[in-house]
């Protein structure tokens, strides 16, 4: 063989070679936003590949009485005659000994319901419209829990029964995996015990509705490098300070900050001592959804926090680490973007959660805590003729006004080397000195840019963060400074 077919084919291997790289780790072409390539990063999943996995649409579980806890420790099957219309069996129930206090009853007395699987004590369970509505109902049963925290409960338990069933693992209706008992979604409007989700008002009310709709589209978690197959996406009901790390090796079950739920009156954050603290804190993410530190009951005076959040995303990709979202009726398609981030704290210079009225033309500074939830790290010296370490990944922000016009703010912070899952301990000082100099009401958008690739976050989906602000004039006879020229042009930053 000569040396220039030598050549030639060398070239040929490798434009073979390059050509497969752009395939991500689905091993399928990848049709996400340039920010979010896998192959850009040199980082890959694990290469064990791995077999299509098929969401389950029917599971065996063995059902059990159940004791007040949830715990199937007394030894009676459902199937049984003396069974049957006890606690764990059907939530319209006759049990003394499991609703052994007058004040906080767990059987539902309307009328009386039997097991409705006569005598079958491992009957075959539809998972959408039998199982979960009343594992959604009895796990997260407070009327008190916002509609994005049911949608992440939901996510979370068929993500955790489907793991289950994957892997092998039995199926009960105990606390040992996730509580299931029957007709407990009827007794959210018990006059009409039958009801299921589809049906018209009254035979489905509001509360019945909203877990429907927490329900309704089958969207699951998975882990990166673990194919398809979904995440053992524990739950549990309250921690303070931080979750913790799985007892067994999980990378998406990883202790995070949890800087809302704090062990402080009026509503202090706790957890039971046998509890595994690992995964989606329920109350936890109830508290994000209001933005209070209070996840359930709202005392007088109430107890803010300077950040809410808006998306169930924000609370998974929180609470689970380097994880997808995926859509079960749809291929079981990726729907998340890779690169994602969460504001924790905001801080202003007054010590307010909420931000104080801005004087135009001056500055202002806040403190900031946030969380890297995206399935990378945010390493800035990785790339091509990269010598030393840059700001490659910074917090910016950018203004708009109710008119429609923005700004581009100059004030930024590196927010590099951050870990998925992993926040900053200490406050980062980000000043913001350029407030306009018309007053009036404005939207300050923070979000992550990264300067090696000219892009926002928000241009691979994910949103940035919002603060309403309001500008004034300074009460005080100050010359005003010459005003912040408003670009025309912001090139790559836009």
């Amino acid at each position: 063989m000569n040396k220039p077919r030598v050549v030639i084919i060398t070239l040929l291997v490798f434009v073979i070679a390059v050509a497969f790289s752009v395939f991500d780790a689905e091993g399928r072409a990848s049709v996400r936003p340039v920010s979010a390539h896998a192959h850009d990063l040199q980082i890959g999943p694990n290469p064990t590949p791995t077999i299509p996995y098929t969401p389950e649409a029917f599971i065996r579980v063995e059902m059990n009485a159940l004791s007040r806890d949830g715990a199937a420790d007394r030894g009676i099957a459902c199937d049984k005659g003396q069974g049957r219309l006890l606690y764990g069996c059907t939530a319209f129930c006759v049990d003394p000994v499991a609703d052994n206090d007058p004040k906080n009853r767990i059987c539902n007395d309307k009328q009386q319901l039997v097991y409705p699987y006569g005598d079958d004590s491992v009957p075959l369970v539809g998972v959408e419209n039998d199982y979960l509505p009343d594992v959604l109902s009895q796990e997260m049963g407070q009327l008190e829990f916002e509609n994005i925290t049911l949608r992440a409960g939901a996510i979370t338990m068929r993500s955790f029964v489907w793991s289950l069933k994957d892997r092998g693992y039995s199926i009960n209706n105990s606390t040992q995996r996730q509580v299931f008992i029957p007709y407990k979604f009827n007794t959210l409007n018990p006059d009409f015990p039958s009801s299921t989700c589809g049906l018209p008002d009254p035979l489905i009310n509001r509360e019945q509705q909203r877990r429907c709709d927490a329900l309704a589209p089958r969207y699951y978690i998975s882990s990166f490098g673990n194919g398809d197959k979904p995440t053992q996406a524990n739950h549990f009901s309250d921690v303070a300070n931080r979750t913790e790390d799985a007892s067994f090796d999980d990378p998406a079950l990883v202790s995070v900050e949890d800087p809302i739920s704090i062990n402080q009156q009026p509503c202090p954050a706790s957890g039971a001592a046998s509890s595994n603290h690992y995964g989606l804190s329920q109350i936890g993410a109830n508290r994000w959804a209001r933005g209070w530190r209070c996840g359930i009951t709202i005392p007088t005076p109430p107890a803010p926090w300077s950040v809410r959040w808006t998306m169930a995303e924000q609370t998974l990709f929180h609470y689970f680490t380097r994880v997808y979202l995926r859509d079960a009726d749809n291929g079981k398609k990726i729907i998340s973007p890779d690169w994602r981030w969460n504001l924790l704290d905001l801080r202003w210079s007054t010590g307010d959660v909420q931000p104080p009225l801005l004087y135009r033309g001056q500055s202002a500074t806040v403190k900031v805590t946030l969380q890297n939830t995206g399935i990378y790290p945010w390493t800035c010296d990785e790339g091509p003729n990269i010598p030393i370490p840059t700001e490659r990944f910074r917090l910016r922000y950018y203004w708009s006004s109710a008119t429609g016009s923005w700004m581009l703010g100059q004030g930024y912070i590196s927010v590099c080397d951050l870990q998925p899952g992993a926040s900053n301990h200490d406050p980062i000082a980000l000043t913001i000195n350029d407030v306009p100099m018309t007053p009036g009401r404005y939207f300050l958008h923070f979000d992550i840019y990264d300067t090696l690739r000219h892009v926002w976050f928000r241009d691979g989906g994910w949103p940035a963060y919002d603060v309403e602000v309001q500008v004034v004039i300074p009460t005080t006879l100050t010359p005003s400074p010459s005003p912040t020229p408003t670009p025309t042009v912001c090139g790559n930053d836009c």
